[in-house]
């Protein structure tokens, strides 16, 4: 629901409000005539703030400013534009301040993209002084078979996380729960096993240096979800990310990753 309460407002009372102040006038005495122009100022002032403080009330009831509606849109896809809630909203912006220069200036789409026949995955990033918004999305072009429990995750070269608040969304499922390592994280999901569409969003905030390597391995065969963590942050591994103990890394497809320069 967008709400252009600037635009209904803002009209009626420079059209009008000459006409009702005349017709005020003729009727009440200055004193009374003096608190009815303040209290319409007031209306006008507080509608004015009221408008512009948000743009977009997503299906959660979050509060979107037009920038972060634009941008939440940019980075992401409609199912994080309409789940996200006032928390995750606040943790993206809480170094990056949005404004229009990291929607204009600062937005580098596709840092590196890596399709197969099944998937694509691509990396983004948008920096404001130290810090930057980090999101990787994963697009499955021809829906899997097994849907058990996949591992997203990213490996951290020369940077480091500027909170311990990774947001997951699978379509409008968010996973919130990380396994976090000083050089990285990982985050374990379930597949749905209903829909004609999949599409993985992660977001999270880094500091401004470094490079930052992502990866998304799939299960091919059914795997419970504490087997499916059964690894550590390693460059050197599976989409430059994961190191899958012996016991499980025969259940995952080994898909290449994608990085991007902080």
């Amino acid at each position: 629901m967008i709400l252009f309460l600037d635009v209904l407002i803002k009209p009626f009372y420079i059209q009008h409000i000459c006409c009702i102040f005349f017709l005020i006038g003729g009727i009440m005495n200055m004193s009374k005539l003096k608190k009815i122009i303040f209290f319409l100022v007031v209306v006008l002032f507080t509608s004015d703030i009221n408008a512009q403080a948000f743009y977009y009330i997503n299906k959660n009831g979050t509060r979107l400013s037009k920038c972060e509606y634009d941008f939440i849109q940019k980075i992401s896809n409609n199912d994080v534009l309409e789940n996200i809630n006032e928390v995750e909203l606040s943790i993206i912006f809480e170094k990056v301040s949005c404004t229009s220069n990291i929607l204009t200036n600062d937005i580098e789409l596709f840092g590196t993209e890596h399709t197969t026949k099944s998937k694509s995955l691509n990396i983004s990033k948008s920096c404001n002084g130290n810090n930057c918004i980090i999101s990787t999305t994963l697009k499955w072009l021809r829906l899997p078979t097994i849907r058990s429990y996949d591992v997203f995750g990213a490996y951290l070269e020369g940077t480091h996380l500027t909170n311990q608040n990774i947001i997951t969304y699978v379509n409008d499922i968010n996973y919130n729960q990380s396994k976090i390592e000083n050089n990285g994280f990982g985050v374990s999901l379930k597949l749905p096993t209903a829909g004609n569409s999949i599409v993985i969003t992660q977001i999270y905030n880094v500091n401004k240096s470094g490079i930052v390597y992502s990866s998304y391995q799939h299960a091919t065969s059914n795997i419970s979800k504490s087997s499916s963590m059964k690894y550590s942050i390693s460059k050197k591994e599976y989409g430059n990310v994961f190191l899958f103990e012996n016991s499980v890394s025969a259940y995952y497809d080994k898909m290449g990753g994608v990085s991007i320069s902080i």
